[in-house]
């Protein structure tokens, strides 16, 4: 796969995420997240670092290829900086991972219970 057709799938993965037509699952890691098609797979994984963030593209048991946003600089074709593609693969490993833990719905419980919380003392 071309870097610039790279790009536009890291790009069409974080749109698809952010409108909930791509589902991220949890993976064995806590770092890591796949998404799953026909006969495809998808991880994006990440350690503490932002610049550490890959994708892996397999098909069946095996992998096809893995990017990084420095790998994808290097090779040049891409007409993207390394600060943008940095961006974009923290941007989509942020939303998998927001995804696929169900951030929002535990935002959500916290605030139901800490607003329940503070409502009850109110009262007393």
């Amino acid at each position: 796969m071309s870097e610039r057709n790279a790009v536009r799938l890291l790009k069409a993965l974080l749109e698809g995420t952010l409108s909930g037509r791509v589902r991220w699952e949890q993976t064995a890691s806590d770092t890591a997240y796949v998404v799953s098609f026909a006969d495809e797979s998808i991880t994006v994984g990440g350690g503490s670092d932002r610049d550490q963030v890959f994708v892996r593209i397999s098909s069946g048991d095996k992998t096809v290829d893995v990017y990084t946003a420095m790998s994808l600089t290097l090779e040049g074709s891409s007409g993207s900086t390394l600060k943008d593609l940095t961006d974009l693969f923290e941007q989509l490993f942020v939303a998998a991972r927001r995804q696929a833990m169900s951030a929002d719905d535990v935002v959500e419980k916290l605030l139901h219970e800490l607003e329940g919380s503070a409502a009850g003392k109110a009262k007393k």
